[in-house]
């Protein structure tokens, strides 16, 4: 044990001094902009060194009421060795709000055909690790490693209570009482207890959620497909499963079933960290991605 932690240690001291050193010195890609997917523009954010343009590239995809700032701890670190990208899904951040019903399976590989990314690694947290698990099962041939980060699974049985069943109330207040008064209630979930509570996390999460248009949260149209849970044997690619150990117990249980049914997976537990592991504890987080992804 205490040869590990000195391993990690090392690892991270090794990293936050070469990483930047390294970033600054190699001729780098670095832009934002938008793409038309199915008819809407999508938001998104590359970066990378120019001598990854031959390795497979990382697309980042970040979980219900956030946007591509959730990945502020890790999109510089993976770009200082993949191509890495970061987008808004349909009716989040700056990309185009929902007016109809959306499958953000097609959102996600909709971006790739727009980019011409033929392959990469997916990374997913919360929603978005439901979009790209169901990019996995669908179309493995475009999915090279795969990392769940306190993700949920479309058509999986969830203990009771859960956040799908408190989601009504905050829609019944957006009616009653306005956006601003729902997204502040939503703040106050379970679900983010332990970011709310954390002086670091916090003021980054109330800047996200707060100013989301979240017209998919607020006005749910997701298309229906054949439940991904059922599909999960399907996944083909190497699988990192990341959870938080003070996350809620529905997604306790999904890292569990994704971990199980998932052929070639890996899972570890973050501890004390909550649902937001990526925010709450970005070092362990963005070192197991790195290293994972890099292997």
């Amino acid at each position: 044990m205490i040869a590990r932690l000195l391993a990690t240690a090392f690892a991270a001291l090794l990293l936050a001094t070469l990483v930047p050193a390294a970033a600054e010195a190699a001729p780098s890609i670095h832009r934002s902009g938008y793409v038309e997917v199915d008819g809407a523009r999508l938001f998104y954010e590359v970066k990378g060194p120019r001598h990854a343009a031959h390795r497979t590239p990382v697309i980042l995809v970040h979980g219900l009421s956030l946007d591509h700032r959730m990945w502020d701890q890790q999109f510089g670190v993976l770009a200082s060795t993949f191509l890495t990208y970061r987008f808004d899904l349909r009716g989040h951040g700056r990309s185009d709000p929902v007016t109809a019903p959306v499958g953000l399976h097609d959102n996600v590989v909709g971006f790739m055909d727009a980019l011409g990314i033929d392959r990469a690694h997916l990374v997913g947290q919360s929603l978005g690790g439901n979009a790209v698990t169901e990019v996995a099962a669908t179309r493995p041939e475009r999915v090279a490693k795969l990392v769940l980060i306190d993700s949920g699974i479309n058509g999986f049985a969830y203990p009771t209570p859960n956040v799908l069943q408190r989601i009504p109330t905050y829609l019944e207040i957006d009616k009653q009482q306005g956006r601003a008064a729902a997204l502040r209630a939503w703040l106050r979930d379970p679900l983010f207890a332990t970011s709310f509570g954390d002086p670091k996390v916090r003021p980054q999460l109330e800047k996200i959620i707060g100013g989301c248009d979240c017209s998919l949260f607020f006005n749910p149209a997701f298309q229906i497909r054949p439940p991904t849970f059922s599909r999960l044997g399907q996944v083909r690619a190497k699988t990192l499963v990341l959870i938080g150990t003070l996350d809620e117990p529905e997604f306790q249980a999904a890292s569990t079933a994704l971990d199980t049914f998932i052929p070639r997976s890996t899972r570890i537990d973050l501890p004390g960290a909550g649902h937001m592991s990526n925010m709450e504890r970005p070092l362990p987080v963005t070192l197991a991605t790195l290293f994972f992804l890099a292997s």
